[in-house]
C-alpha cells in the first residue's frame, strides 16, 4: 500500500508520509541503526522531491505537507489519543494554513486549478497525441450529445476538469492516508515511540457527528448556489464520502474475517465483478454504521477485537 501511495498519489504525495515519519523518529531520540537508516532514507527522499523549481501545484502540496507534518507532530506531543481525530485536525489545520497562504499572496483558486488541469492534460497528450491542445471546458461538454460525450477527448476533459475542482479534497485525503501510513511505519521502526500503535483497519471509526457535515454538503451540492459555495460543498462531500467509504470497507473486512477461505474467495470475486456497486455499498454501509454500530452486532472473529 505504501508503494501505491507514493507512486500513484498526487504531486509530492510522499511528503505527507516522509515528513511526519522523519520528525517523529527524530523526537523519539533514536538509538538503533534501523531508526537512523529510516530517517536517512526518508530524508533523502524528501530532498529528491524538493529539488528543482516547483510549479504552483507542487508549491501548494509542499506547503500543505509542511503544515500537516507540524500539526500532526504537535498533536502527538499533546497526546491526542485518537489517531483519526489527530489526522483530521492536522489535515484541517493544513487546509486552513494553505488557504491563508493563498490569501496572503493573492493567489486565486483558479490559478491552482489551471496549473493542475494543464499538467494533467499534458500527461494525457503524451499518451494520446490526437487530443486537442487544451481540454474541453464545462460549457462545451454540457452542449454535447451523449454519443459525443463517450469520445476519448470528452471523457478525459471531464475527468481533468473534475480533478481540478476537487483538488483540495484530493490533497486532504492524501494527507490523511499519508499520516496514517507514517504512524504505522513509525511504530514499526521506533524503539520508544510516542502514543499507541495504530489499530487494525477493521477498527476504523471516527466522530459520528461528521454525518451532519456529509448531509449538509450533499444538500448544498445538489441544490447549487454561488460557485464558491458549491465548490466548497463538493470538496467537503468528497472528503467525507471517502471517510465513510473507508469505514464501510473496514466493516466489510471485519465481517469477512469470520469466513473460511473458500467462501471468502467467492465473495472477493463477486465484489470485483460488481465493483461500482460495491463502492456504493461500502459508502452506504459506512453511513449506516453511524446509527447501527454494525461491528458490535457481529460476533467478533477469533483474534480480532471490535
Amino acid at each position: 500500500m505504501t508503494a501505491g501511495f507514493v507512486i500513484g498519489g498526487p504531486a509530492d504525495a510522499a511528503l505527507f508520509l516522509a515528513g511526519p515519519l522523519v520528525l517523529l523518529l527524530a523526537l523519539s531520540r533514536p538509538r538503533q541503526r534501523t531508526e537512523w537508516l529510516a530517517m536517512l532514507a526518508a530524508g533523502v527522499g524528501i530532498g529528491l522531491i524538493l529539488r528543482g523549481a516547483p510549479l504552483l501545484i507542487e508549491q501548494t502540496s509542499r506547503s500543505a505537507a509542511a503544515c500537516f507534518t507540524g500539526a500532526m507532530v504537535v498533536g502527538t506531543l499533546l497526546e491526542i489519543e485518537s489517531l483519526s481525530t489527530r489526522l483530521l485536525l492536522s489535515a484541517g489545520i493544513a487546509s486552513g494554513a494553505t488557504i491563508a497562504w493563498f490569501a496572503h499572496l493573492g493567489i486565486r483558486f483558479a490559478s491552482l486549478r489551471g496549473s493542475l488541469v494543464t499538467e494533467v492534460w499534458d500527461s494525457y497528450r503524451a499518451m494520446f497525441p490526437e487530443l486537442p491542445p487544451v481540454p474541453l471546458d464545462g460549457s462545451a461538454l454540457a452542449g454535447m450529445s451523449k454519443s459525443s460525450l463517450d469520445a476519448l477527448p470528452a471523457r478525459l476533459s471531464a475527468n481533468v476538469q473534475a480533478m481540478g475542482d476537487l483538488y483540495p479534497a484530493i490533497l486532504m485525503i492524501t494527507a490523511l492516508v499519508g499520516g496514517w501510513l507514517a504512524w504505522g511505519w513509525y511504530h514499526r521502526i521506533a524503539i520508544r515511540p510516542f502514543g499507541a500503535p495504530p489499530r487494525p483497519i477493521t477498527a476504523l471509526r471516527f466522530n459520528d457527528h461528521l454525518i451532519w457535515g456529509l448531509i449538509g454538503s450533499l444538500a448544498l451540492t445538489l441544490v447549487g448556489g454561488p460557485g464558491t459555495m458549491t465548490l466548497v460543498a463538493s470538496n467537503v462531500l468528497f472528503v467525507l464520502g471517502a471517510l465513510y467509504w473507508a469505514r464501510g470497507l473496514a466493516i466489510t473486512r471485519y465481517a469477512l474475517a469470520r469466513l473460511p477461505a473458500p467462501p471468502l474467495f467467492k465473495v472477493a470475486v463477486t465484489a470485483f465483478l460488481v465493483l461500482p456497486l460495491a463502492f456504493g455499498g461500502w459508502l452506504l454501509l459506512g453511513v449506516a454504521d453511524t446509527w447501527l454500530d454494525i461491528r458490535r452486532r457481529l460476533e467478533p472473529p477469533q483474534g480480532v477485537s471490535p
